[in-house]
């Protein structure tokens, strides 16, 4: 080894390190599904997922209807959660079916029943019930 070359030392996770707070917030600036990628990283990023107060559900990926129920179920898992939720964002480029809209009004439902601080919906074709604007919080 010459003398610039330094011996090279072992990887230290310093991120898993951090208080869960810490962690939800980073995680928070991510769409949900990156987000849940973490948890591939080590058990200890999986509970952080589930204690996100910030939701941000995108359907970019989405091509087709079967994926689309996909994205939806994945969306009811998060709303059969009871903790408080600071912001809930969803964007949907995808037709909303009458099936869709009842999983959509259930949403809206779920998100004010948990005080929602922040909503943010980006929806094609879709007439929303005028009781989204009548909350406590």
């Amino acid at each position: 080894m010459s003398q610039s070359e330094e011996p090279t030392s072992a990887a230290v996770d310093r991120i898993s390190q951090l208080p869960n707070e810490t962690l939800c917030h980073i995680l928070s600036f991510l769409p949900i599904k990156q987000a849940f990628t973490t948890t591939i990283l080590s058990k200890r990023w999986h509970p952080v997922c589930y204690s996100l107060t910030v939701l941000r559900f995108d359907d970019e990926t989405v091509a087709d209807y079967d994926t689309f129920n996909r994205f939806c179920r994945f969306i009811d898992t998060f709303n059969q959660q009871q903790s408080q939720l600071k912001t809930f964002s969803f964007k949907c480029r995808f037709w909303f079916n009458d099936d869709n809209r009842r999983s959509f009004d259930a949403w809206l439902e779920a998100a004010k029943r948990r005080r929602i601080e922040e909503f943010h919906i980006l929806l094609n074709n879709v007439t929303m019930n005028s009781n989204i604007f009548i909350s406590q919080t």
